[in-house]
């Protein structure tokens, strides 16, 4: 059997208990602390495998309902596209902006005011129109750019 890019990804990403019972992805497991020449060879071979993994991937949409909190930051697009993705995450909070707007005398007192800005742009109704794309890895791209 020949291995591929993605089996490789997948590999890396896939969970492994370790010693405390905990699931750790097998990257992170193979790269633990201390002085061994093989599994820092293992590490950067596999690192260098998941960076030139078929770049169709990242372009590969995939519906709101596949997203899961493990993923992080990601590039969502609402369906037909017509405008940039947003960056982020469902769990994004947004801020929210206080003051006091301050009218001359003849109008009357300070008006205090308080509006939410930011944070998550999308509600229910737009889930089913909603599809993410993975960040591109940004040490790829710093790679290919000629100092």
């Amino acid at each position: 059997m020949e291995v591929t890019h993605k089996m490789i990804k997948a590999a890396a990403e896939s969970r492994a208990r370790d010693d405390e019972g905990q699931f750790e992805p097998l990257c992170d497991l193979i790269g633990f602390s201390g002085e061994n020449k093989t599994r820092t060879v293992i590490r950067e071979a596999l690192e260098c495998a998941i960076a030139a993994a078929d770049v169709d991937d990242l372009h590969r949409p995939r519906p709101f309902c596949d997203w899961h909190e493990d993923l992080g930051d990601v590039l969502w697009w609402r369906m037909p596209i017509e405008e940039a993705p947003y960056v982020g995450s469902p769990l994004d909070h947004g801020r929210i902006a206080e003051g006091t707007i301050n009218f001359p005398k003849k109008v009357g007192n300070a008006w205090p005011f308080s509006a939410p800005y930011g944070g998550w742009p999308f509600d229910e109704t737009d889930e089913r129109h909603l599809w993410w794309t993975p960040l591109p890895d940004a040490a790829v791209i710093d790679s290919q750019i000629p100092l």
